[in-house]
């Protein structure tokens, strides 16, 4: 593959970033609603539209393919409600209709889309990141792209393999690491894991300890 080849050659995927407008859109954010914190940027994939997080459970049981790659959204409220608020703020980015709006009005997380935000902002506010968390959704291929250390969790395993149309095979037939084998120190699939409390926090703790020891 080409992209492989390049990797091998250079060392690193080649760099993308977000447009100009973008970006200053994002600084001006920060500077206005994340200040001296540290920001993360979570992408929450909830593609049943749940609005309280506590219906989760139910909703996914017996649920095949790509609903699996949503957010385990109660234990992501965990996570937010035992993040600590003085250091790091999160922006959470998704659809209109993802949102959660208790996670508004509690104050756990704010969302861009409140903010105006398109999907170039987004991907600003991922490329100006401290760090930032992923569901198994295209948004975290942009962070690989921009360096920007991050996480994935709940990838499924063998996911493309499974596909029956040639195209998949063509793109995705590699086993899963072999598939995503160019990621950095800072950049981390949580492979056969779910997005459990336990999981999540772990492994962003693990990630801010090497940022910090860097």
């Amino acid at each position: 593959r080409p992209l492989f080849k390049y990797y091998y050659k250079k060392g690193s995927l080649p760099k993308m970033s977000a447009d100009k407008t973008s970006l200053d859109w994002t600084r001006n954010i920060i500077k206005n609603q994340v200040g001296a914190k540290k920001l993360i940027v979570v992408q929450i994939r909830n593609s049943m539209y749940l609005k309280n997080p506590e219906e989760f459970p139910n909703a996914i049981t017996g649920k095949k393919g790509a609903a699996l790659r949503n957010s385990n959204l109660p234990e992501w409220q965990k996570f937010f409600e035992k993040l600590d608020r003085a250091i790091y703020q999160v922006i959470c980015i998704c659809t209109k209709d993802e949102i959660i709006p208790s996670w508004r009005e509690n104050d756990l997380v704010l969302f861009s889309k409140d903010f105006g935000a398109d999907i170039m902002k987004d991907f600003a506010l991922i490329e100006c990141s401290y760090l930032s968390l992923f569901p198994p959704s295209g948004m975290f291929e942009f962070a690989f792209y921009s360096d920007t250390p991050c996480c994935v969790f709940n990838p499924p395993i063998g996911y493309w393999k499974k596909k029956t149309n040639p195209i998949y095979q063509l793109n995705g037939g590699l086993n899963d690491h072999e598939q995503y084998c160019y990621q950095s120190q800072f950049q981390q699939f949580i492979w056969g894991k779910k997005d459990t409390f336990e999981t999540i926090n772990y492994h962003f703790n693990e990630l801010v300890e090497k940022l910090e020891s860097n």
